[in-house]
């Protein structure tokens, strides 16, 4: 996996190591919890990679660390809904398979 990580870079290129270590521990734990490989490394651009980017919405984040009842008065959510349902739905499916 992390032979793949590193073929993957474009030599001309910065390698951008955020991206790499976020892909390569997303298919760490998908590969230890669950026994599912994600591929993340592999393809840096698929849905379950775009999907953990936008996990959380940082706005309401930041206005729920600064002002919490503010948040609480107009029922804000700190994780993106769309996407919980996406990790939720996920998790029954690796469920179902196993």
């Amino acid at each position: 996996m992390a032979i793949e990580a590193v073929d993957n870079l474009d030599e001309s290129k910065d390698v951008p190591i955020n991206d790499v270590c976020g892909c390569f521990a997303l298919d760490c734990i998908g590969q230890i919890i669950c026994s599912v490989d994600f591929q993340a490394v592999k393809d840096p651009n698929n849905d379950l990679i775009k999907r953990a980017k936008n996990f959380f919405n940082m706005p309401v984040f930041v206005i729920s660390a600064v002002a919490p009842k503010v948040s609480l008065f107009f029922g804000l959510s700190i994780i993106n809904q769309e996407t919980k349902k996406y990790f939720t739905d996920l998790s029954s499916n690796v469920v179902e398979q196993r």
